[in-house]
């Protein structure tokens, strides 16, 4: 199975962004130690609206991606409060185009 590139757009309570930061510390400190087929998870902040975060990611499969979804650490930073909605999970296919190296995540 091919890797899997996904990005997720994260909405945070602008009152809460500290709390969100944390959360987001945490989760990424979590999936990086525990995540099976985690080959890439990086959170991005947005410099033009606090209010959103993003979150690049990739996995060696769509399996991989699925496990990480249903982790205790997902969960947590769903129940922390600090989020303004659900996040906009975004799974990619790349295009291929130009440089093998550069060219791809």
């Amino acid at each position: 199975m091919s890797e899997v590139v996904v990005v997720a757009e994260i909405g945070v309570v602008p009152e809460k962004r500290e709390e969100a930061l944390a959360a987001l510390r945490t989760l990424c400190e979590e999936t990086h130690a525990k995540d099976d087929g985690c080959l890439l998870y990086a959170l991005q902040l947005d410099p033009a609206d606090e209010s959103r975060v993003f979150m690049v990611e990739k996995w060696s499969s769509i399996e991989a991606l699925k496990k990480h979804g249903a982790t205790d650490h997902i969960k947590a930073l769903g129940a922390s409060g600090t989020l303004s909605g659900a996040p906009t999970v975004n799974v990619l296919q790349p295009a291929n185009f130009g440089d093998d190296e550069l060219g791809t995540i």
